[in-house]
């Protein structure tokens, strides 16, 4: 609820797909890469209060979730760490909105 009142309640008519709202909030990374050669790496910038409303579901379900989510996370994190599979698991949460 607290992101769909932060972000508007048309929030899915401003965005043509899942990836422009996630860049919109700004869980994707900026990366600029020329000839397969990574340049530069940096945080997009976004909307930090509804990022970090993201971030925390994405933890408490890290905690306390069940089902396939939960299950994709504890594979995820088997060869990656902590923070890199919450922000992982926030962007697909957010695809989902």
């Amino acid at each position: 609820m607290r992101i769909v009142a932060e972000m508007g309640a048309n929030y899915y008519q401003r965005y043509c797909d899942a990836e422009a709202f996630s860049k919109g909030i700004g869980v994707v990374p900026a990366n600029e890469v020329s000839g397969g050669k990574l340049l530069k790496r940096k945080a997009s910038h976004g909307n930090s209060r509804v990022k970090f409303h993201l971030l925390s579901a994405a933890k408490a379900f890290a905690i306390h979730g069940h089902g396939h989510l939960k299950g994709w996370f504890d594979r995820y994190r088997s060869h990656a760490n902590y923070m890199k599979a919450i922000a992982a698991m926030s962007r697909r949460m957010d695809e989902a909105l």
